[in-house]
């Protein structure tokens, strides 16, 4: 079975959006605890696992 490849994920990567979404969000927004959730674990251990 082929090893998984995923795109590299930079938050702070320059784009043609605003310089911070936190700017556009509001304080009580739950936005970027999910970001943290999903985006923080390191998921390296799972990945290079074979049964």
């Amino acid at each position: 079975m082929a090893k998984p490849v995923f795109k590299s994920y930079y938050q702070g990567e320059i784009a043609l959006s605003p310089a911070s979404l936190d700017e556009k969000l509001p304080a009580d927004s739950s936005a970027p605890l999910a970001s943290q959730t999903v985006c923080g674990p390191d998921i390296g251990r799972v990945t290079d696992t074979r049964p």
